[in-house]
C-alpha cells in the first residue's frame, strides 16, 4: 500500500467553533476541521488514517492560525488562543502513544496573487503528494479554508496526480458554514455549538475519470479503462455499510453490466474478431437502450445525471454499429476502425469481409477454413486472369466475378496493403508511406459496398446472409 495522506488548507478567516457532522458522526466543537477531520478519523468514525498530514498555508495564514489565533474574541472553545499546529501535534502524541506513527509536514506556498505563484504551487503540492516512493498514495483533501484559484487547482491536480502517478483520490472534503444548533449527542459538551456539514466532493473527481475514460472509448476504441473504473466503483460501494438502501449502486452495478459489453466489442475490433462484432455491435446498444429507460423510468439520482449524459454521447456515437444486417455491421465496424485510428484492423476486416462474400455467393461455409481458402484461390485465380489474359482462366473462376475487373484490381491491391501492415512494411520493397495506405481505406471501402449490392448482398439485391 501507498502512503497515505491527508492534505490540508488554512486560511485567515476568523473561525467559529461549532461541531462538524460527516455523515452520521460528530466531531468535538473545534474552530478548525482539520482537527475536527483527525477527531472523527481517531474515533473510526472516518475510515482513513493518514500516514502524512499537510497542512498547505500562506504567510498570513500561518500568522492568523498556525500557532497562534486570531480573531477569537468571545469563542467559548477552551482553547480559545491556541493555532492548528499545537493542536495537530497533540493528536500525534496521542497516535503515537498507541504506535502509530503520523508525520506533520506543513507546505508553506506564496500567496495566491498570480500565474507564476499558481504554477509554483501545483508543482510544489504535486511533489510532496507523488515524493519518491515507487507506490501510488491515496490522498483525503480538506478544500475548505482553499480560497481564490486553490480549489480548481486542487480539483486538476487529483487528476494529474491520477493519471501520471496513479494516485487515489479517497475523499475531499469541504466544511459548510454553520446552519444550526447541535442537539447534543455522541460527542459530550457539544449542545451549545452551531454545527456545519461537512461534504465530500469526491464525486466531482470520479466525474473527470468518467469523461477521460468516456473519451478513450469513444475516441481511442478502448473501453477496458471505462469498465475496470466502474467495476472498481462498484466494488467500493458494495463495501459500505449503507450499499444496500444506496441507490447508486445498483445504478452503477447496472452500468457494469453494460461496460463489460462495451469492452469486448472493442477487444473484438481491436483483435479483429470479425464473427463476434455484429452480434456485439447489436447487444451493445440493446443493453444500453434498456439501461438508459430504466434510469428515465425510475427515481432520478442527482449525482448520476452526469453520467447519464455521458451515456447518452456513447449511445449516439455507436448506434450506427447496431444494424440488422451483418454485411452492414461489418462495414460499420470498419467505419469505427478509421475513425479511432484502428486502420491495420480496417484493412484486415475489409479483406476477409470480401472473402466471407465469395463464400456466401459459393454457397460455402465462411466460418470454414478450407472454404475460406476456396474462396480466396477464386479470388487469386480472377487477379492471374486480369494480368495473363482469357486463356489462363481458372475453371474455377465463377463468370460473376470475372465482370468485376476493378474488384479484382483492388483485390490484390487490398490484400497487399493488408500484408504490408501485418508484416510492418519489413522486406516490402513495395511498402506504401502511412499517408497513402490511409486515404485508400475510403477508396476500397466504397468499391466493397458497392460489389456487396451487386452481389445481392446487401440492400438493392437478393439480401443473403453473411456467414456467422
Amino acid at each position: 500500500m501507498g502512503t497515505r495522506l491527508l492534505v490540508t488548507f488554512l486560511g485567515t478567516g476568523k473561525y467559529e467553533t461549532v461541531v462538524y457532522r460527516f455523515r452520521d458522526a460528530r466531531s468535538k466543537p473545534t474552530p478548525y476541521i482539520q482537527e475536527a477531520l483527525l477527531d472523527m478519523i481517531e474515533r473510526d468514525m472516518i475510515p482513513f488514517h493518514p500516514d502524512v498530514v499537510i497542512p498547505v498555508l500562506t504567510p498570513e495564514a500561518e500568522r492568523a492560525h498556525w500557532h497562534h489565533r486570531q480573531g477569537h474574541e468571545y469563542d467559548p472553545d477552551p482553547c480559545v488562543s491556541q493555532g492548528l499546529y499545537p493542536r495537530i501535534q497533540e493528536w500525534q502524541r496521542r497516535q503515537e502513544a498507541k504506535g502509530i506513527t503520523v508525520v506533520i509536514d506543513p507546505l508553506f506556498v506564496e500567496t495566491p496573487a498570480d500565474e507564476r505563484a499558481m504554477w509554483t504551487t501545483f508543482d510544489a503540492l504535486y511533489r510532496r503528494m507523488v515524493g519518491s516512493g515507487d507506490e501510488a498514495c491515496e490522498v483525503v483533501v480538506d478544500v475548505t479554508h482553499s480560497f481564490r484559484y486553490q480549489p480548481m487547482l486542487m480539483l486538476t491536480l487529483l487528476h494529474f496526480a491520477h493519471v501520471v502517478a496513479g494516485t487515489k483520490t479517497v475523499a475531499v472534503f469541504y466544511g459548510s458554514q454553520p446552519r444550526k444548533l447541535a442537539s447534543g449527542g455522541e460527542v459530550e459538551g457539544t449542545s451549545a455549538f452551531s454545527e456545519a456539514d461537512v461534504l465530500d466532493l469526491a464525486p466531482l473527481v470520479d466525474l473527470q475519470q468518467w469523461i477521460l475514460h468516456v473519451h478513450t472509448f469513444l475516441h481511442g476504441a478502448n473501453a477496458e479503462g471505462l469498465y475496470r473504473f466502474i467495476d472498481e466503483i462498484g466494488r467500493s460501494l458494495a463495501k459500505s455499510a449503507a450499499a444496500a438502501r444506496d441507490p447508486v449502486l445498483s445504478h452503477i452495478s447496472d452500468v457494469r453490466g453494460v461496460a463489460k459489453t462495451w469492452d469486448a466489442l472493442t477487444k473484438a475490433m481491436q483483435l479483429c474478431r470479425g464473427p463476434r462484432i455484429p452480434a456485439l455491435s447489436r447487444q451493445a446498444v440493446r443493453d444500453q437502450e434498456q439501461l438508459i429507460r430504466s434510469w428515465q423510468e425510475g427515481d432520478a439520482v442527482a449525482s448520476l445525471q452526469p453520467i447519464y449524459y455521458l451515456l447518452d454521447k456513447i449511445h449516439k456515437e455507436i448506434s450506427a454499429l447496431a444494424v440488422d444486417h451483418d454485411y452492414d455491421a461489418y462495414l460499420a465496424a470498419v467505419d469505427w476502425c478509421c475513425d479511432q485510428g484502428l486502420y491495420q484492423q480496417a484493412y484486415t476486416l475489409l479483406r476477409e469481409l470480401w472473402v466471407t462474400a465469395v463464400c456466401d455467393v459459393m454457397g460455402l461455409d465462411g466460418n470454414v477454413l478450407q472454404d475460406r481458402k476456396r474462396a480466396e484461390h477464386v479470388l487469386g485465380a480472377g487477379v492471374q486472369y486480369l494480368m495473363n489474359g482469357e486463356g489462363t482462366v481458372d475453371p474455377q473462376l465463377p463468370d460473376w466475378l470475372v465482370s468485376h475487373r476493378e474488384v479484382l484490381q483492388s483485390w490484390d491491391q487490398l490484400s497487399q496493403a493488408r500484408n504490408d501492415l501485418n508484416h510492418a512494411a519489413f522486406g516490402r520493397a513495395s511498402a506504401q508511406p502511412s499517408p497513402v495506405l490511409i486515404a485508400k481505406l475510403t477508396e476500397f471501402k466504397a468499391l466493397t459496398r458497392r460489389f456487396l449490392v451487386d452481389l445481392g448482398l446487401l440492400e438493392g439485391g437478393n439480401v443473403h446472409g453473411a456467414s456467422r
